[in-house]
């Protein structure tokens, strides 16, 4: 025997209800047409009344609000020459800047901020002969370099500034990894 319903009725059911019980309707073995997140149902269409009846006491799904778009911060202007676009990504805003150095400076004041203490740790990690940073502009490389070569970050400490952009992003990921971020997913660099 078949259980009829308005289509109109059941279109105007899942449209109004879709909040309470969650986002998604299947045919389920059981109890028949039912809506939830699959694979748990919780509601399951009447036929007889054209409404949803609970299936597990009151629980009520409640969709989850759209993530709120991320902070969109340019910091273009703050290049001394802009070369190359590059992005840098966090878990609340998206940072564009006009450099790899500027994307590598911006990106250690970032790391320190959200883990103090980073810049400290960094500073062990030696590639021949330069630091990826020191305390002091003289305590970077062992050779002496100009100042152009290097820049203050605004919790004191030096970055060297001579670097290609692969070189900038090796350091951002290495700082990133000892602050205890996943590269790529809480800090991801394009």
């Amino acid at each position: 025997m078949a259980v009829i319903a308005r289509s109109e009725a059941l279109a105007s059911v899942f449209r109004t209800d879709a909040r309470t019980f969650g986002p998604q309707v299947w045919l389920d073995q059981e109890h028949g047409l039912v809506a939830g997140v699959f694979p748990s149902p919780m509601v399951k269409f009447d036929f007889a009344s054209e409404k949803t009846v609970a299936l597990f006491g009151e629980t009520r799904y409640t969709m989850p609000s759209p993530a709120a778009p991320k902070r969109q911060v340019s910091l273009l202007h703050e290049a001394k020459r802009v070369g190359q676009i590059c992005e840098i990504e966090t878990a609340d805003a998206i940072y564009r800047l006009g450099s790899a150095t500027q994307m590598l400076i911006h990106g250690l004041d970032l790391i320190e901020e959200a883990r103090p203490g980073t810049m400290e740790k960094l500073s062990t990690r030696k590639k021949q002969s330069k630091r990826p940073v020191a305390k002091t502009r003289a305590a970077l490389y062992d050779i002496e370099h100009p100042e152009s070569h290097s820049a203050q970050l605004k919790c004191g400490w030096y970055v060297g500034t001579n670097n290609k952009a692969s070189e900038a992003r090796g350091v951002l990921r290495q700082a990133a990894e000892l602050a205890g971020l996943v590269w790529g997913k809480d800090f991801t660099v394009r």
